[in-house]
């Protein structure tokens, strides 16, 4: 079998001490746990530590009730971001300090290595979400999912993989309001939990790879199976009285028109591939992946709720690339699922024969540019970029929709390039000094290094360009991504992530990356007066913000509460409907 690659997943843990215990301590730690010790000698760059590494445990030892560190560390505890680092004190004795009721474990002078090493792995094995957990959800969130499903491969134990794919909520979203698509959302995680409880063990994985990809991992195919159909079944059951909330909404002509030109059809539904890992070879997670990704794109062209078995058929080769991976359903599976592929395949195809057709350079794609407000220079920071396409009949195809076919036919780097030309042409148009926010794919993001020269067409936005990572669909690529985010800076182009505080965007990911703009996500805005979870997050993030030396920007503003509020807790930028609407030529 071949040697496992280095996982790039694997977590750090933050050893702070000013004595010999901390050459001690890295060394026990590096030879007994599948972890990087990270080592801190003094005070003052415990904190820094923290936003640089995020640990996915601190050790710390304090040498008395004086000590700076233990308020640095009751400061941690206390934060509704940092919280989820679980901290081991060790101490001569206990001192009369809140930490030690709220440290994770209090270990005093006649501690052993082997204690010591005991209470850091039972740890390791309670951590589930390791700085990038969905709030609302309370599931790992990618970069946690990743790591353990990294795990689970590397251990040898024959497993089966479940991934879960949401489809067509964006439809829903563009129908019925995002806050009705965000309810709906957060009611099929629920359903999700429910059927996984009844059939997992508690140290089996549940967690998300995406906005709305989901994973889990089961011990055979028996209980792969029996999870599987529950949540189909189950979604069946109840997404009428899931949507219900939607139903008073009266549909317009506009949005008859809009129901009209998704893939045929509004319904929200699900997709689950079922996958039992045969040990062949080594298979790294990305393989499994991208594997899942194919089985789900042959499983988009039914319209309803189905399940691929592909149990003797699907193999991933040893020594396989992404790209080289043979992942082939069976054709059985969607006839078994019950599903209508034959009736419904043509207007799928449609959709990514339009893909193609913009990719390519045919159709017109028009530049919206909405503006981002500085809350304190009162001012216009920036615009973004939004991209409309436009038939040529002149009717209008939603962005969602097309991008996600162009991810399946593989046509959206060629995509991202057409819409990254149209807007950087059109803002040199505009009379403005704002800065120009630019999204791209994930996918398209690693490959930006090799269109760099698209950047050099344009010497007057030099300084005043932004390029906005959305999506989390590259994974295991972050070497590559601080390559690219390497030479975008030399050119002058600042990162900004999207999505921050719902579990897509690790927040260990943004302290390696170390973005120049933290976007919070709309789901984590919206209702923010009305919540105090929400408002707890919001602060913590900002704190993480400026940990990392990131500006935040506050998107999805529809109220005016919203805007004031955030104005109140000092977020440095806002954006939404409640300040401007996305326009061809907006007022600068």
């Amino acid at each position: 079998m071949k040697t496992p690659h280095a996982n790039p997943y694997k977590p750090k843990i933050l050893i702070y001490s000013k004595g010999h215990f901390l050459t001690e301590t890295a060394a026990m730690v590096h030879a007994r746990l599948d972890c990087l010790p990270v080592s801190v000698h003094e005070t003052k760059e415990l904190l820094p530590a923290v936003y640089d590494h995020m640990p996915v445990m601190i050790i710390a030892e304090v040498q008395s009730p004086q000590d700076p560190a233990l308020d640095i560390l009751m400061g941690i505890k206390n934060d509704a971001v940092l919280e989820y680092v679980p901290i081991i004190l060790v101490a001569k004795e206990k001192f009369k300090h809140p930490l030690f009721q709220s440290a994770n474990v209090v270990l005093t002078s006649d501690y052993t290595p082997k204690q010591l090493a005991f209470s850091a792995a039972t740890i390791m094995l309670e951590v589930e979400h390791q700085l990038d957990i969905d709030p609302f959800s309370s599931l790992p969130g990618h970069h946690t999912s990743m790591r353990k499903l990294q795990s689970a491969i590397d251990s040898g134990d024959e497993i089966t993989v479940c991934t879960i794919r949401v489809r067509r909520l964006e439809i829903f979203s563009a129908m019925h309001g995002g806050q009705s698509a965000d309810i709906l959302l957060d009611q099929i995680m629920g359903e999700l939990g429910k059927c996984f409880k009844t059939v997992a063990a508690k140290n089996w994985l549940l967690g998300h790879l995406g906005k709305l990809t989901f994973v889990a991992v089961l011990p055979d195919i028996a209980k792969a199976s029996e999870f599987a159909n529950a949540l189909v079944d189950h979604f069946e059951k109840s997404y009428d009285a899931l949507k219900t909330y939607a139903t008073q909404d009266k549909y317009s002509a506009a949005k008859d028109n809009l129901r009209n030109n998704y893939f045929g059809a509004a319904k929200v539904s699900l997709s689950v591939a079922v996958m039992p890992l045969k040990k062949s070879g080594y298979v790294s997670v990305q393989d499994l992946i991208h594997a899942s990704t194919k089985v789900h794109n042959q499983l988009n062209l039914s319209p309803d709720n189905v399940i691929a078995f592909p149990i003797d058929e699907f193999k991933i080769q040893p020594d396989s690339h992404a790209g080289e991976i043979t992942a082939e359903l069976p054709k059985t599976a969607l006839a078994e699922a019950g599903s209508a592929q034959a009736d419904f395949a043509p207007n799928d195809q449609g959709m990514w024969a339009l893909a193609d057709h913009f990719a390519s350079g045919a159709g017109k794609i028009e530049t919206y540019f909405q503006p981002i407000v500085d809350y304190w220079e009162k001012s216009v920071h920036a615009y973004e970029a939004l991209s409309r396409f436009i038939r040529e009949d002149g009717s209008f195809v939603h962005p969602e929709a097309l991008f996600n076919a162009a991810r399946e036919s593989d046509r959206v780097l060629e995509l991202d390039v057409r819409c990254l030309e149209a807007a950087l042409a059109n803002f040199t148009n505009m009379k403005t000094k704002a800065k120009l926010f630019l999204n791209v794919d994930r996918a398209t993001f690693a490959q930006l290094g090799e269109r760099i020269d698209l950047f050099d067409r344009y010497p007057a936005l030099i300084g005043r360009l932004v390029v906005e990572l959305t999506e989390q669909s590259l994974v295991g690529e972050r070497k590559k991504l601080s390559e690219v985010k390497s030479m975008l800076e030399a050119k002058g182009i600042a990162i900004a992530f999207d999505d921050a505080g719902t579990g897509d965007v690790s927040f260990r990911e943004v302290g390696e990356i170390r973005p120049a703009y933290i976007k919070f996500d709309r789901k984590l805005i919206s209702g923010i007066t009305r919540s105090p979870l929400k408002q707890r997050h919001v602060l913590s993030m900002r704190a993480f913000a400026k940990g990392v030396g990131a500006m935040t920007i506050a998107e999805g503003i529809e109220m005016p509460s919203e805007f004031e509020h955030l104005k109140m807790i000092r977020l440095s930028l806002a954006q939404g409907y409640y300040i401007a609407r996305p326009e061809k030529n907006p007022i600068t």
